[in-house]
């Protein structure tokens, strides 16, 4: 029999076949008539047992259940590196793969707990902070109107994790900076502002601000970070770490990498203001910027 580390690859395969599974909406047995096994063979493969699954055995539920073809080699390539550690760190193929990786790994988790220190974390910013966070990076990364218009909406879907029938519990840490640091338009960022104001009411999310007089902190060394933690799922990791760059991403699985980063994320809990005087301190900002810009008003009507 073969020996399955818990590995990213493992939960992403498990995950993407259990959810093409619900949408399918036929038993197990059906789908097991289907690939040729009776139905608790394929209920043990979906629950995610010590047995690694075969390519004949993903392709033969990819059938059944109608996934196209780059998908099917995909989930078969997933499968064959489901033993191996670090498998989104040493193939070229999840290059393009990746980010809807990690929005399954999001909409998987129990916990989200995000560290920033520039901007609004994703599943928090409103369309108009998102637009301009997007179009920031948009010569770099060659998108056009069509592409900032879709990562837009997209990223406003994500955030429907926050509000579902059980939805995730958010911690977001944030540095002072994220709040003084102008993105768009001051109604933009008020109107984000104003939206941290009100998602921070919400029984499942907490923000802490990191504020400048913390000084040196726990996540200078590691950078914006967000680290996942999930409900039981077969052998899979119960915690993943992830952080990006501009050419890649990195997701950190092993029990000692987790490890650090929760405690990075202790360290920082402790260091940053109380979820009350977070709130002040956004109040105090979203003021800041709506005062401005009605004492230019003054001036230009005097003017």
């Amino acid at each position: 029999m073969d020996e399955v580390s818990p590995t990213l690859a493992r939960r992403m395969l498990l995950s993407t076949l259990q959810r093409l599974h619900k949408a399918d909406g036929r038993s197990t047995d059906v789908i097991g008539t289907e690939v040729g096994v009776d139905g608790s063979t394929v209920a043990r493969w979906l629950a995610g047992g010590k047995r690694k699954l075969r390519a004949h055995e993903i392709r033969g539920l990819c059938d059944a259940y109608g996934v196209d073809e780059d998908t099917k080699n995909q989930l078969v390539r997933l499968a064959q590196e489901a033993g191996s550690a670090g498998v989104t760190q040493r193939l070229s193929w999840f290059a393009t793969y990746q980010f809807g990786m990690f929005l399954d790994l999001e909409r998987d988790a129990r916990r989200v707990v995000t560290f920033e220190s520039t901007v609004v974390p994703g599943l928090l910013q409103t369309a108009g902070y998102a637009r301009a966070v997007i179009r920031a990076g948009a010569p770099g990364a060659g998108l056009s109107g069509d592409d900032v218009d879709e990562r837009v909406q997209l990223r406003l879907e994500r955030q429907s994790v926050l509000r579902r029938d059980r939805p995730v519990e958010l911690l977001a840490i944030l540095d002072e900076a994220v709040l003084r640091r102008p993105i768009g338009d001051r109604d933009a960022m008020r109107a984000q502002l104003a939206h941290l104001l009100t998602a921070s009411e919400w029984p499942n999310v907490t923000i802490q601000i990191l504020p400048f007089s913390a000084g040196p902190h726990a996540a200078a060394a590691t950078g914006p970070f967000v680290l996942l933690s999930f409900d039981h799922l077969g052998d899979a990791p119960g915690e993943i770490a992830y952080g990006e760059n501009p050419a890649n991403a990195l997701y950190m699985e092993t029990q000692e990498e987790t490890d650090r980063y929760r405690h990075v994320v202790e360290y920082l809990v402790g260091q940053a203001l109380s979820p009350t005087a977070s709130a002040a301190m956004i109040a105090g900002a979203m003021q800041e910027y709506g005062a401005e810009k009605e004492e230019t008003h003054h001036e230009t009507a005097r003017t």
